[in-house]
């Protein structure tokens, strides 16, 4: 494996609209499969952190694992 190959994409959830108002899911996990589109990732590995584990999770739910091989969660909370 050529590692110069490989890339990092490093979701930010943004600046919420109101403080203490979180994005819900089914919209984040939604504008992730249009970015995963967008810049036609295959063969990925999803690795979610916390709050990030239970993003993977959800997104895999909805949106299937056509786009990734694998799917690492690392102290998820769970969804």
């Amino acid at each position: 494996m050529d590692i110069a190959s490989l890339h990092t994409i490093d979701v930010d959830t943004g600046a919420q609209p109101r403080p203490g108002l979180e994005t819900p899911w089914t919209l984040f996990v939604d504008d992730l499969k249009e970015l995963f589109k967008h810049l036609d990732v295959q063969d990925a590995i999803m690795v979610g952190h916390s709050h990030g584990g239970g993003e993977v999770t959800h997104y895999l739910e909805k949106h299937g694992t056509g786009r990734f091989k694998k799917a690492v969660l690392v102290g998820a909370v769970p969804p």
